[in-house]
Order: C-alpha cells, then sequence, then structure tokens
C-alpha cells in the first residue's frame, strides 16, 4: 500500500500551482523568446511565447530544470509528445514541435485563449445544465478521438480540461496515456495511476486493465462536479479516497441539482458505477446519449423561454 499511496501522492503534486511561481535560470530554446509564463507543476512549466522565424504565438512545455534528469518526468514527456504526435483532433492542442530527448527536453503547441474547466469552476461554480452536458460530451469526444489511436488519456479531471473562448474543449496533459490494449502483469504505467479524486474503484484491482472505463468514470466525477459544484467523494488522504470510490456510494445527483432531468441524474449514476460493467458500454454510446441530453434541455430552455 505505500507503493500506491507514494504513486498517488507524486501525481497529486502535479497540479498547478496556485502561487506565482518562479521562473527557470535560463532561457528558451534557441528560436524562442518567451512572453510570459503561464504556468507551473511538479515537473514541467509552460510559457508563451514567439517563434522567431514564423512569429508565431506558441505554448512552449519544457521539463523543469531541476527534473531534466528525473526518469518519470522524462517519461511523461515522452509520452505527451508520442500521443499527440499520434493523434489528431480539434480536441486536442495542435502539436507543432517536439524536442522530448534533448537535454532539456520541451514539446511546443499552438497557443489558444481560454482557461481550464477547473478554473471555471473555481471562479463561477456549477454549471447551467446544458454547458455541463456540452462540456462532457466534447471532453469524451477527444477520448473517442484518443481511442481510436489505442490510448487512453489516463488523467481526466478539470484541470485537464481547457475551455477556448469559443467554448470547445481541449484536452491537456497527455503524459499519463496508456494503451487500451490489455497486457498481462503489471507495466510500468500502472505507478502513474492519476490523481486520487477521480481515480475509478478498480484502480488498485490487479489484473483489470480497463483504461476506457477509468476515464469514462473520471469523466463522470468530473460532470458530477459540474453540475454541484463538489465532488463526489472527499478524504483526507489518497488512501481514504480509494475506500470511499470503491465502497461508498456517492450522494445522489437530484439532490444538489434537483432541476436536473431524470435522464442526466441516471447517466452520472451509471458513470459512476463501481463495476466497469455498469457503466455506458463504450465512449460512441456515452456521446449519443449526452447528444440526446443536449437537445432534450435546449428545446427544454427554448419551451420555458416561449
Amino acid at each position: 500500500m505505500s507503493l500506491v499511496h507514494d504513486a498517488l501522492q507524486a501525481e497529486s503534486r502535479v497540479r498547478i500551482r496556485r502561487e506565482p511561481p518562479r521562473p527557470s535560470d535560463f532561457s528558451l530554446p534557441h528560436g524562442y523568446e518567451p512572453l510570459e509564463l503561464a504556468g507551473m507543476g511538479a515537473f514541467a512549466e509552460v510559457w508563451k511565447a514567439i517563434e522567431i522565424r514564423t512569429e508565431r504565438i506558441c505554448a512552449l512545455k519544457r521539463l523543469r530544470p531541476d527534473r531534466c534528469t528525473d526518469a518519470t518526468a522524462q517519461q511523461l514527456i515522452r509520452n505527451e509528445a508520442q500521443a499527440n504526435q499520434a493523434v489528431t483532433s480539434p480536441h486536442l492542442l495542435k502539436l507543432l514541435h517536439a524536442e522530448p530527448r534533448a537535454d532539456v527536453p520541451y514539446l511546443v503547441f499552438e497557443w489558444v485563449e481560454g482557461r481550464t474547466l477547473e478554473e471555471e469552476l473555481r471562479d463561477e461554480g456549477p454549471l447551467t445544465l446544458r454547458r455541463a452536458a456540452w462540456m462532457a460530451r466534447q471532453t469524451a469526444d477527444g477520448m473517442q478521438h484518443l481511442e481510436r489511436a489505442g490510448l487512453a488519456h489516463g488523467d481526466i479531471k478539470p484541470q485537464n480540461i481547457f475551455v477556448t473562448l469559443g467554448g470547445e474543449v481541449k484536452l491537456l496533459d497527455l503524459g499519463f496515456v496508456r494503451p487500451i490494449a490489455v497486457t498481462p502483469g503489471p507495466s510500468a504505467a500502472d505507478t502513474l495511476l492519476g490523481t486520487p479524486e477521480y481515480l475509478a474503484p478498480e484502480s488498485l484491482v490487479s489484473g483489470m486493465a480497463l483504461p476506457v472505463a477509468k476515464d469514462m468514470y473520471a469523466l463522470g466525477v468530473t460532470l458530477y462536479r459540474m453540475l454541484t459544484g463538489r465532488l463526489p467523494f472527499a478524504g483526507d488522504s489518497p488512501a481514504e479516497l480509494m475506500v470511499q470510490h470503491r465502497q461508498t456510494k456517492p450522494t445522489l445527483l437530484r439532490r444538489y441539482r434537483p432541476d436536473a432531468p431524470r435522464e442526466l441524474s441516471d447517466l452520472v449514476g451509471r458513470m459512476l458505477a463501481k463495476q466497469p460493467f455498469r457503466r455506458p458500454h463504450n465512449l460512441r454510446s456515452l456521446i449519443r446519449e449526452l447528444v440526446d441530453l443536449e437537445i432534450s434541455l435546449l428545446t427544454s430552455e427554448l419551451a420555458h423561454d416561449a
């Protein structure tokens, strides 16, 4: 259990710090001019920068100087480069250039204006029913594009869901992607479990390699939070959280959102099912249900306004 606890604690420190970070003490790679430090995590930092040759604004993500020799950090940025090179989707940031094996590994992405879903929830509280369904559906679309390439995201949560000014969802931080194909025995990816508040109950059960089902559960946690402004489970430690994920039923959604239609409440309940086989059968069926909900909610809104 101590190894699992250490892994969970290590990942929880990956989140972007809210206090002002300290910039690195060395310049950006040749050909890029920094504009501002956009974010910093435990392993990497993201700069808003200008590519000097093209004068294009971009997002340059690189390992922090104190992490450049860290094997885990190196693997994360390699995973992210490989995943973004393998998948083309409107719900992923476009990768412009990658040097994951440089002395200071870095990736260059398109720059888009907006904010993370975490920031939106923190600043504005719960979303409207239709916006929550829309955000969840776009996230599931991005997950499906990854699935078609044989990958699962591995760390679905509001911090990793970016919402552009136009309302388009982009999935961030693909360092925890894992192959969908089931392989016997534990793998190196098993130690990169994700974020405790969003981990599926089966995450710690040996042999239950269902990465897409785990992502679907994490999206269920995210949708619950979008609608209620709170997490379905809260604990003082990763171990306590995992016990709740495995044994405790979440408070029914409609207790906090009595305006939610039963179909939406039922869907969230199925996404949060303890057993993977009780969740929606696949991402295609989940997306279809979310689209139907969007249409139904829009129809109700129009009827109410008439």
